[in-house]
């Protein structure tokens, strides 16, 4: 008896500890995740860029992208004015919920993400609240696509900014706000050296998204 119950201890206990081993090789449920495998995460973008995934600290990239869902500290913050002002590029991709515009703001940028999801009841996938938008004519080439595919995404505003340059914008069809037009929703600002470029969906590239129209031709 004592034999069994040491036995059934010693197959609990190696239980326990190969959960608490593999548990850093689960995926994570956490949306946009770079270790996310399911339909909300960024797995596939992460392998798509062939990218460096850090939490803390820029080191010798020359290409950022941030997702700012969690309060970015000042001290971040001039890190990343910097790196731009030095020549490199900023990908903030953001909505009015997150904390892009706190960013913006501190980088003394007039632009701002919008807390507005469009629609277009014209040119959609599946139902309006997947706009499609369109890529300007100067980055088709590019970027080797037309259009791109978004998931209930917000716009960019911007407030007498004669030097930034759109990107991408929702057709004329479009609305947000029971306002109709076209809707910016990546614009690139030239900042020192460097250029900051605004993307207002953050759905955009998860895995469920990426491979529609031109995303992953975006991302590349």
């Amino acid at each position: 008896m004592n034999r069994l119950l040491i036995l059934i201890a010693a197959v609990i206990a190696f239980s326990v500890t190969t959960l608490i081993l593999l548990s850093p090789l689960l995926p994570t449920p956490d949306p946009y995740s770079a270790y996310n495998t399911y339909w909300n995460g960024y797995s596939r973008a992460v392998t798509l860029c062939n990218a460096t995934i850090r939490y803390y600290g820029i080191n010798n990239a020359s290409t950022i992208i941030l997702i700012p869902m969690v309060k970015p500290s000042t001290t971040f913050i001039n890190e990343l004015i910097n790196f731009t002002k030095d020549g490199g590029s900023l990908i903030i991709i953001s909505n009015g919920e997150h904390y892009g515009n706190l960013i913006l703001r501190a980088m003394g940028i007039n632009a701002e993400f919008s807390n507005s999801s469009i629609i277009d009841p014209v040119m959609y996938y599946a139902n309006p609240r997947f706009p499609i938008a369109i890529i300007n004519p100067a980055y088709q080439g590019v970027i080797n696509a037309q259009y791109l595919l978004l998931d209930n995404s917000s716009y960019i505003e911007l407030v007498g900014n004669e030097d930034a340059m759109v990107i991408a914008e929702t057709s004329p069809f479009s609305e947000a706000d029971s306002v109709n037009g076209s809707f910016p929703v990546i614009v690139e600002v030239p900042y020192g050296r460097g250029s900051v470029i605004l993307i207002a969906d953050p759905p955009m590239f998860m895995n469920s998204m990426i491979n529609y129209y031109g995303n992953s031709a975006l991302l590349r």
